[in-house]
């Protein structure tokens, strides 16, 4: 039987060198691809476009760093697709866990109304439903400022666990109020300026999670 056409380019494909070309941050320790060549002589140009570039930009010791990876095209493309599977997996964990906090936004606001009034920090109790989630607690804090102990604030608090390859954000917190223990008591939260952006915070704060921003 022939091979099929997909066979005999693959079988092309492992024979065939190319050249990745990458990147270092050193400021955050973050790897990139930059591009891929098929000669090294290109991708030896493009490095030193990019260490020209980079130099430039007068960074000194935390001057991004290049070097090229040579492999075969097949390893290349077999790289591609695990890549293009883990951004693939990525999106619909951030839209998995994006669905079940709107699903228990309801209960946590009614939550809130209930627990500005008690300083300290109270923690929302999340409804299982038979899946597993990356958060493990939303929090709502009233405490006293370190500074200024006539002054607190009122703030919401998103965690998450380390189950996350990428994450290096766990925590993030949203500031609704400053002011008086009075004050934040007296306040009317279902009319607070910040509550309609409380979904978003919790949805942009689940991207950066799972993004590893």
């Amino acid at each position: 039987m022939k091979p099929s056409k997909e066979t005999r380019v693959m079988k092309d494909a492992e024979k065939t060198p190319c050249f990745q070309l990458w990147g270092e941050d050193k400021f955050s320790h973050e790897t990139y691809f930059c591009n891929v060549y098929m000669h090294r002589s290109s991708a030896n140009r493009a490095k030193r476009r990019h260490e020209a570039k980079a130099k430039e930009r007068g960074a000194g010791e935390l001057m991004d760093s290049y070097w090229i990876k040579p492999m075969t095209l097949a390893e290349h493309l077999r790289w591609l697709r695990e890549e293009k599977s883990q951004k693939e997996k990525t999106w619909k964990e951030i839209d998995r866990h994006k669905a079940y906090i709107n699903r228990v936004m309801p209960e946590f606001i009614s939550f809130l109304k209930e627990s500005h009034h008690h300083p300290g920090a109270c923690s929302f109790t999340l409804p299982e439903n038979g899946e597993s989630y990356n958060i493990t607690s939303l929090t709502v804090e009233f405490i006293q400022q370190y500074l200024n102990q006539t002054e607190y604030e009122l703030k919401v608090k998103m965690q998450f666990n380390n189950n996350w390859k990428a994450a290096k954000l766990t925590t993030r917190s949203l500031s609704l109020k400053d002011g008086t223990l009075e004050e934040i008591q007296k306040m009317n939260i279902t009319k607070h300026q910040h509550l309609p952006y409380l979904k978003d915070f919790f949805h942009e704060t689940i991207t950066k999670y799972f993004l590893g921003d």
